[in-house]
């Protein structure tokens, strides 16, 4: 059988495939915006009552940005390990504890 005919045929790579379509749609252009969204007028509320942003949240939206670029990553072919659910989820370099 020729090389690409066993490509094809691989079903790892339709797994893959399958994988980068369903965080690319679902994930990046469905609950991405929203999660972002949400989060950003949650921190303007806290801005406008407080004076200041929420720690746990600012914690929690630091290690969400790690983990859209860990998608990003395997979504674009230049990381072969999966984001979370598919591995741990990612904690900020830079957060702070609460």
């Amino acid at each position: 059988m020729s090389d690409w005919k066993t490509h094809i045929l691989d079903g790892t790579s339709w797994l893959r495939v399958l994988l980068v379509a369903l965080f690319y749609f679902l994930v990046l252009q469905i609950v991405l915006p929203i999660i972002v969204g949400v989060c950003a007028l949650i921190q303007a509320g806290f801005l406008l009552v407080t004076g200041d942003s929420n720690e746990r949240l600012r914690a929690f939206t630091a290690s969400f940005n790690v983990w859209v670029g860990e998608t990003l990553e395997y979504v674009t072919f230049n990381s072969e390990r999966g984001p979370f659910p598919m591995s741990d989820y990612p904690e900020s370099s830079d957060s702070e504890s609460p």
